[in-house]
């Protein structure tokens, strides 16, 4: 049997394990069989196409909601800054409402247009309002108009339907203005204010077309260094059914008077 101690190596069992003498210099080292190689990990879905294909399906959904939130924004801004300009070039240029009457019917009042027109371009630090008014059919509407259109700069002209639909005065209100009521046309703001329960107090159009006006009423005063003017031509016709209203353009008519931001003037049928 050969010596140990002078055999390079030798194998031996012992309880079903290999046990391997390597001489390495001196005294003997005992080694384990190394341990069995690690398999590779698996794949964490039984098929990884699937997975891979889930992976790149969420990655393009998640570019094109970026794609589609960017191009909702911009698209907002650019319809903002159109109906802006829309309504300050109206506010410029004035409302220049339409006559309606052929030169048959017509009747020139010259004085009384103008002095409509000395109304319709108030004096610096003018302190008041003006009301005008006449009998059914003595021609307010008509002579309002004319000087409207004549005088042109800074003039709105308001037109109150007949009408106990408030929906109606506002868009009379908003066509006046050029005013398209679309200051939240973002669908993606609208969709994160009603995610996280942010709500805007509810305004009707004619409120939002009366914030409107006064917003660029500032502009157009910093601007030609004098306010605008806007008219009611047959605000009465809101005594009945809007009194409410009417009060509330009245107040505002006044406080804007007094503040110079802008002037109002308004017709109505004179009460026998």
């Amino acid at each position: 049997m050969p010596n140990l101690s002078e055999s390079w190596h030798d194998q031996k069992l012992a309880k079903n394990n290999v046990i391997l003498i390597v001489k390495l210099n001196s005294p003997y080292h005992y080694m384990e069989d190394p341990p069995p190689k690690k398999s590779p990990d698996k794949c964490l879905y039984p098929n990884c196409a699937a997975s891979f294909a889930i992976t790149y399906l969420v990655s393009g959904l998640g570019i094109l909601i970026s794609i589609f939130i960017l191009g909702d924004l911009i698209f907002a801004c650019l319809r903002n800054k159109r109906n802006k300009r829309l309504l300050r070039e109206t506010m410029e240029k004035g409302t220049q409402p339409d006559v309606e009457v052929s030169g048959n019917e017509l009747v020139l009042r010259p004085e009384t247009i103008k002095r409509l027109k000395n109304i319709l371009q108030p004096y610096e630090g003018q302190p008041f309002y003006h009301l005008v008014c006449g009998e059914h059919g003595t021609g307010k509407t008509t002579l309002i108009r004319i000087s409207s259109r004549e005088v042109g700069h800074g003039v709105i002209y308001v037109d109150v339907p007949a009408s106990l639909d408030l929906t109606k005065f506002g868009d009379a209100f908003g066509k006046s203005l050029n005013f398209i009521f679309e200051e939240h046309i973002s669908y993606t703001k609208q969709l994160i204010r009603k995610m996280f329960g942010k709500t805007e107090g509810t305004l009707s159009k004619w409120e939002r077309a009366l914030d409107a006006f006064k917003r660029e009423a500032e502009l157009y005063k910093a601007k030609n260094g004098k306010p605008p003017v806007i008219v009611y031509d047959n605000v009465g016709r809101l005594v009945a059914d809007h009194p409410r209203i009417l009060d509330v353009l009245q107040d505002d008519a006044k406080d804007s008077a007094d503040n110079r931001k802008y002037f109002a003037v308004s017709t109505v049928k004179e009460v026998s």
